[in-house]
Formats: structure tokens, C-alpha cells, sequence
């Protein structure tokens, strides 16, 4: 689940959907959004593409869970709590 006030906005119910990065990686149910991990730098992105980190939602820590903040053109920041 991502909640929170994100422009465009990403929140909703995400589901499981394959491995990117050596991490799981979720799609949202609805749009085409993802959460997914960069090995590179530790740290986990909401993006409308796997591996896009300019357009953005970046976490504050290597966890999936808690708060992002916006990369580029992306406001607000969203929250990821992912069962």
C-alpha cells in the first residue's frame, strides 16, 4: 500500500510482480507505477518505469518501507507500507 500525497499520484494497493535488482519488486494494481530497488545506490524508487531514478520518488533509507521524497519533476512525498 503507498499513501501520502504524491503528485502524480502513485497511492494505492501494489502487488508482487517478479525480481529487479536481486529485490522483489511491486506493481501497482491499477496504473503503471513501481517500487522497485537500485543496487547502486541502496536505495528503493517509485517510478511509472523499472530503473527509471530521475522522475521519481526516492526512499529516505536502503528499507522499502516509510517516506520518499520526490526526484525531479515529481512532488509530495509518498508512503510505502508493503506487507
Amino acid at each position: 500500500m503507498v499513501t501520502g500525497n504524491p503528485n502524480p499520484d502513485c497511492t494505492g494497493e501494489y502487488r508482487e510482480a517478479g525480481t529487479w535488482s536481486s529485490k522483489t519488486y511491486y506493481k501497482h494494481q491499477t496504473k503503471a507505477y513501481y517500487v522497485f530497488y537500485n543496487g547502486g545506490n541502496y536505495r528503493w524508487y517509485i517510478s511509472f518505469n523499472i530503473g527509471e531514478t530521475v522522475a521519481a520518488w526516492k526512499s529516505r533509507s536502503s528499507s522499502v518501507l516509510g517516506t520518499y521524497d520526490a526526484v525531479m519533476v515529481y512532488a509530495g512525498n509518498p508512503v510505502v507500507e508493503i506487507d
